[in-house]
C-alpha cells in the first residue's frame, strides 16, 4: 500500500514539475524567437496592431531582452505622429528587477524628434490616493544617458531647436541619490547643466545656463526677445542650514537671492532682489520698469517679512496697468499685503471700464494658526469684494461681491441693463470633490425688455459639485417678479443630463399684446456633439382682442446641434375654437431645411 502512495506522490511531483516547466519553456521559446529575424519582424507588426497603429517599430534587433535595439520608432495620436526616435539602444540587466533595481548601463538614441506634445485624453474619475506622495517603485541606476540630437519643433520651444543630451542618475529614492544632466545646443550657442546629490542629511544641487539672445530657455518661456540669459543657482548644506545662492541675468533684467533655509526646522533667512528697466520680451509683453526687494527671516509660521514690488507701465496679453505697487509685511505670524493698481485696462469692448479709479487689494493671513486663515478685500467704485478662506486642513472659503451699478458691466456684453446685485459664494474641498454655493439678490430697475419685467427684485441660488471633470448641479433657482426657473443636472464622462422647470406668471412682460401664464418643464440629454432636447409647456394664453384659452405645446428635438430634427405639437383653444398643430422639421446633410406642417 505504501508503495502505491510513493508511486502516486512521484507521479504528482512529475506533473507539478511539468506544469512549472511550461511557462519557463514558453518564456525561453519567446526569447529565442525574439532573437531571430522572423520573430523580430513579427514583434514589429504586433506592436502596431496591439496599439491601434499608435506605435510603429522598425528594425528590431540586438539581444532581447538584455540589449534590444530599434532602428526607428514612431508614436502617434489621433492627429498624427508626435514623437520619432532613431537608433534606440538599451543595455540593462532585467534580472535585477527581481531585486527592485532598474540597472541600466546605457540608454541612447542617435536622434529624437518631438513635433509637439501629445493630445491630452479626457480625465477619468478621480482615484483614491492619487494625491499620495510620489515615490520610486524601484531603485534606478542609469550609468549613461545619451541623445545625439533632440529636435524640438516650434510648438514645443517657440522655434526650431536641436540639442544633445548626456546624463546619469543613481536614485535609491526621490530623497536619496545623485543625478546629472547636460544639454548642449547644436544649432547655435547655449549650454545647460543640472546636477545634484541628496540624502537624509545633506543636499547639493547646481543649475547653470548660458545662452545668447533668442535662446532655448526664452523660447520655452514664450519670451523670445528676453535677451541673453545667464543663470547660476546652488543649494548646498545640511537640511537644517541649506545655503541658497541665485544670480540671474536676462537681457537687462537682473535678479539675485542669497541666504539659508532650514527645511527641518521650517525657517528661512533670505534676501531677494530684482530689477529691470524698460523691456519688451515679446511683442505683447512690455514694461517701463520693474523692481523687487524682499527679505524674510524666521520660522515659516512666524516670519519677519518685508517686501516691495513696483511695476510701471505694464502691458500683457491685451491688458495694461499704469502702475502696480504692492507691499508685504509680516511679524509674529501675521502677514499683511496691500496692493494698488492704477490705470487698469482690460481686453474687450470696454477696455477702460476700471481705468478711472485705483483697484485696491488688502489681505491678511495668520500663518501660525492651524487652519491658516486668510481675509481679503478688493475695492473699486464699480465693485467691492470681501471674503475669507481657510488654506490649511479642510480648505474652504467664502466671498461677497457687490456691484452697485450693473450698467457698465452689462455694456461689456453689448446689453442695456440697469440695477445692482449682491452675490455670496461659498466653496469647500473634501477629498477630491469641490463643492460650491452661490446665493444672491438682483435688483433690476431698467434696460432691455423683457428682462426688467421678468426679474425685477429677484433671488438667485446655485449649488454644484466638481469631481475631476464631472460636474453635478444639485440646485439652480431663479425667482423673479414674474419668472421662476429651476434646474438640476449632471455632466459626467462627456455626457450631459439636465432637467428644468419654468413658470411665467404674466405673459404681458414678453409683449404688451399677450395675456395669460405658462408653466413648463423639459430635459436635455446626450453629448455636446449629439444631444436631445424635450419641452412641455401648458397655460392660458390670449392676445389683444382674443380671449384666453388653454394651450399645450410639446417639443422633441434630436441630433442637436449638427443634424437637428424635431417635432412641435400644439393643441388647445384659440379664440374659442379648437387648436391642433403639428410641425416637423429636419435639416439634411446639404444644409437644406425640410419642413412639414
Amino acid at each position: 500500500m505504501f508503495s502505491h502512495w510513493r508511486r502516486g506522490l512521484r507521479w504528482l511531483a512529475w506533473i507539478a514539475a511539468a506544469l512549472l516547466a511550461v511557462p519557463v519553456l514558453a518564456v525561453a521559446v519567446l526569447l529565442v524567437a525574439l532573437n531571430l529575424a522572423p520573430g523580430q519582424r513579427l514583434a514589429e507588426r504586433l506592436a502596431g496592431q496591439f496599439t491601434g497603429g499608435m506605435v510603429q517599430v522598425q528594425g528590431l534587433s540586438g539581444g532581447i531582452p538584455w540589449a534590444p535595439r530599434i532602428a526607428h520608432l514612431e508614436v502617434a495620436d489621433a492627429s498624427g505622429t508626435w514623437l520619432t526616435i532613431d537608433d534606440l539602444a538599451l543595455d540593462w540587466s532585467p534580472l535585477r528587477l527581481l531585486g527592485r533595481d532598474a540597472a541600466i548601463s546605457r540608454l541612447a538614441a542617435s536622434r529624437i524628434a518631438l513635433a509637439r506634445l501629445p493630445e491630452s485624453q479626457p480625465a477619468g474619475p478621480a482615484k483614491p490616493g492619487r494625491n499620495a506622495p510620489l515615490r520610486l517603485p524601484v531603485r534606478v541606476d542609469l550609468d549613461a544617458l545619451h541623445v545625439g540630437r533632440l529636435e524640438l519643433a516650434p510648438p514645443i520651444a517657440g522655434m526650431a531647436a536641436a540639442v544633445s543630451i548626456d546624463g546619469a542618475a543613481h536614485l535609491a529614492s526621490l530623497t536619496d541619490g545623485d543625478a546629472a544632466l547636460t544639454v548642449q545646443r547644436l544649432d547655435g550657442a547655449g549650454s545647460y547643466r543640472v546636477s545634484g546629490r541628496i540624502d537624509a542629511a545633506h543636499i547639493v544641487a547646481t543649475v547653470t545656463a548660458q545662452e545668447p539672445p533668442h535662446g532655448l530657455v526664452s523660447g520655452l518661456a514664450g519670451l523670445p526677445d528676453l535677451g541673453a540669459l545667464s543663470l547660476n543657482a546652488t543649494l548646498d548644506g545640511p537640511w537644517s542650514a541649506t545655503g541658497v545662492k541665485l544670480a540671474l541675468t536676462a537681457g537687462q533684467l537682473h535678479a539675485a537671492a542669497q541666504g539659508t533655509v532650514d527645511v527641518t526646522g521650517r525657517a528661512a533667512d533670505l534676501d531677494v532682489t530684482a530689477g529691470a528697466p524698460a523691456m519688451a520680451p515679446r511683442p505683447d509683453v512690455s514694461w517701463q520698469s520693474v523692481s523687487l526687494d524682499a527679505h524674510v527671516h524666521g520660522p515659516f509660521t512666524k516670519p519677519e517679512a518685508a517686501a516691495t514690488l513696483r511695476i510701471d507701465t505694464l502691458a500683457a496679453a491685451g491688458a495694461a496697468i499704469a502702475r502696480l505697487a504692492a507691499d508685504v509685511r509680516g511679524d509674529a505670524g501675521h502677514l499683511a499685503v496691500q496692493a494698488t493698481v492704477t490705470g487698469l485696462t482690460v481686453p474687450g469692448p470696454k477696455p477702460d471700464l476700471l481705468q478711472s479709479s485705483p483697484l485696491v487689494l488688502t489681505a491678511a493671513a495668520q500663518l501660525d494658526a492651524p487652519t491658516r486663515p486668510v481675509t481679503f478685500a478688493l475695492t473699486h467704485p464699480l465693485l467691492q469684494a470681501q471674503g475669507s478662506a481657510e488654506t490649511a486642513g479642510a480648505m474652504q472659503g467664502q466671498m461677497t461681491l457687490t456691484l452697485p451699478d450693473l450698467a457698465p458691466f452689462a455694456a461689456v456684453g453689448g446689453i442695456d441693463l440697469h440695477g445692482s446685485t449682491v452675490l455670496t459664494a461659498k466653496a469647500a474641498m473634501q477629498g477630491d470633490t469641490t463643492s460650491a454655493d452661490i446665493d444672491g439678490r438682483l435688483h433690476i430697475t431698467g434696460g432691455m425688455a423683457p428682462v426688467p419685467g421678468l426679474l425685477g427684485d429677484a433671488t438667485l441660488g446655485v449649488s454644484a459639485a466638481l469631481r475631476g471633470a464631472d460636474i453635478t448641479l444639485s440646485r439652480l433657482q431663479l425667482e423673479g417678479s414674474t419668472l421662476r426657473l429651476s434646474a438640476t443636472g449632471v455632466k459626467a464622462a462627456d455626457r450631459l443630463s439636465l432637467d428644468w422647470h419654468l413658470a411665467l406668471a404674466d405673459l404681458k412682460v414678453l409683449a404688451p399684446t399677450l395675456a395669460g401664464a405658462l408653466q413648463g418643464q423639459g430635459k436635455i440629454s446626450g453629448t455636446p456633439e449629439n444631444f436631445t432636447a424635450t419641452a412641455d409647456l401648458a397655460g392660458d394664453v390670449g392676445t389683444q382682442g382674443l380671449p384666453r384659452g388653454p394651450v399645450k405645446l410639446s417639443l422633441n428635438a434630436t441630433g442637436l446641434p449638427a443634424a437637428p430634427a424635431g417635432r412641435l405639437t400644439a393643441e388647445g383653444v384659440l379664440d374659442r375654437a379648437p387648436l391642433s398643430l403639428v410641425v416637423a422639421a429636419q435639416r439634411g446633410g446639404d444644409g437644406t431645411l425640410h419642413l412639414a406642417i
